[in-house]
């Protein structure tokens, strides 16, 4: 329904003539949700200032600020967890231990991703601020933006990482050094994408007046910029993560040189005792080591294991799929919908998305071996050398 005849006309009148250093708060459903864009035009409709006006400006959410502490909560947690853990990742990465090795493609796409996780959640102590104090919510303008910078750059990374790992199956067709170069572009889209979205969500799409996407204001707009904008940067990465997840774990690879003889190395060490206790001779060491070369070749065929970076890839992208993409879908919808979701709907889409970054880290470093070895390296009694790689 559109707000038109004598009645709407004679409101936007009286609505003209109520001064312009008064701020209309009238936010029943009748007068914030039935407005048109060009009944705006000449109108100083604002957002109220304080929180305690601005929650009512929500009809759908009406009585459901108690139900806000839950989500308050489980945010704040998340977001200081998170963030703690991010920086750690992002501290061992940049300093991954001695010697003159270069980093590993794989830990650079962590580091940005670390960083990218952390601009998510270091928002989310200013909007807990800003409920808690009651104040102007200026935050509501800042945190989601910031929030969308890190998502972009987040999904961004995950893609370019999955796509890197496609391409390091073909050694020979894609060398390092096309890659690094895929790194380099990966990081450039990325970070440019973010801050071009950082911009129009936090300053060119926001009216005056607006706080937040999901303000009555800013729904009863449409936002055909935002709304493109959000559709390329989620489509086009999605479809590469899809593709290139799905093309790395459907690819058969025989078990590696490397894991076969690191199989094999306890049996000769058994070998090698049972020879020097005088249980075995000469001529049975080599029926031994064939009998157990030829059962243990069955047993290789039928269990091929992932690599760790196709493990870590598959685990990141199920944190993904299960606490981004409602994000996501959430977003997108309030960039062409003039309606809000229910608000217990609104509250598990976003904490959702919270904790998600803060899982980030601790895949990255259950999964990276460079990552716990650096770890273990700092500590004075634990050298790096003393921790297994078969126990990460």
């Amino acid at each position: 329904m559109a707000w038109h005849g004598r009645a709407g006309q004679g409101r936007a009148r009286q609505h003209g003539r109520a001064g312009h250093g008064r701020v209309a708060r009238d936010f029943s459903p009748e007068r914030v949700f039935l407005l048109q864009a060009d009944d705006l035009a000449d109108s100083r409709l604002k957002s109220p200032g304080l929180l305690a006006d601005w929650w009512p400006g929500y009809p759908v959410w009406q009585g459901q600020r108690d139900a806000a502490v839950p989500m308050v909560i489980i945010v704040t947690l998340a977001a200081v967890v998170g963030l703690v853990g991010n920086l750690v990742v992002a501290g061992l990465l940049c300093c991954p231990g001695g010697g003159a090795r270069r980093y590993s493609l794989t830990g650079l796409y962590l580091l940005h991703r670390a960083i990218a996780d952390a601009c998510v959640q270091v928002g989310q102590p200013l909007m807990v601020v800003t409920v808690v104090a009651d104040k102007h919510p200026w935050a509501c303008v800042f945190n989601p933006a910031l929030m969308q910078l890190g998502m972009v750059a987040s999904i961004v990374f995950l893609a370019s990482l999955a796509l890197d790992s496609l391409l390091a199956t073909q050694p020979h067709r894609f060398p390092a050094h096309t890659r690094r170069s895929v790194l380099r572009a990966a990081v450039t889209v990325a970070w440019v994408a973010g801050v071009v979205l950082f911009t129009l969500t936090g300053l060119g799409i926001f009216r005056k007046g607006d706080m937040c996407l999901e303000a009555p204001l800013f729904l009863i707009h449409t936002h055909d910029g935002l709304f493109v904008c959000l559709l390329l940067v989620f489509l086009l990465p999605l479809a590469v993560l899809v593709a290139s997840l799905t093309l790395v774990l459907l690819k058969k690879e025989p078990p590696s040189v490397g894991r076969a003889s690191s199989d094999n190395s306890p049996r000769e060490r058994i070998q090698r005792a049972a020879a020097e206790a005088g249980t075995g001779g000469r001529e049975s060491a080599p029926a031994v080591t064939t009998t157990t070369t030829t059962a243990a070749a069955p047993a290789a065929a039928k269990t091929l294991t992932l690599p760790r970076s196709a493990r870590l890839l598959a685990s990141l992208t199920l944190v993904f799929a299960v606490t981004q993409l409602p994000y996501w879908t959430l977003r997108i919808h309030y960039a062409r919908a003039r309606e809000l979701l229910p608000f217990p709907v609104h509250a598990v889409i976003y904490c959702l998305a919270v904790v998600g970054t803060a899982l980030n880290p601790i895949l990255g470093v259950w999964f990276r071996v460079e990552l716990w070895q650096g770890v273990v390296a700092r500590l004075p009694s634990h050298p790096a050398a003393a921790v297994p790689l078969h126990t990460v």
